[in-house]
């Protein structure tokens, strides 16, 4: 049974790479790598279009909406990254500076 049917395909993956995914960025991996086996070959040399998109605090586009072969497009998202480790560290230095000053400025002028 042909699932896709006979319709040109527009699909376009993002992926949250943030810190709110750590424990789930391999099984997002993992869907996207299952949604992208489904087509055929075929599929992507004739009707097909891929994107893939990572989000953090920005978006990133790694491969704008167009035709590139199966592999290719599976490469893409098999080498994406979580990224979040970064946006926790440097968040967490910024509750640091924050608390710091309320904690420590209250101490030092005696408020």
């Amino acid at each position: 049974m042909n699932i896709i049917g006979k319709c040109g395909i527009d699909l376009v993956l993002i992926v949250d790479t943030s810190m709110s995914v750590l424990g789930a960025f391999e099984k997002e991996l993992e869907f996207a790598i299952g949604a992208l086996s489904v087509p055929s070959g075929a599929d992507y040399d004739s009707r097909m279009q891929t994107a893939v998109i990572t989000f953090r605090q920005t978006a990133t586009l790694h491969k704008p909406l167009g035709k590139a072969t199966k592999e290719a497009t599976l490469s893409i998202v098999r080498n994406l990254t979580h990224t979040g480790i970064r946006i926790y560290a440097r968040s967490f230095t910024l509750m640091y500076y924050r608390w710091y000053d309320i904690c420590c400025s209250r101490y030092a002028y005696g408020t």
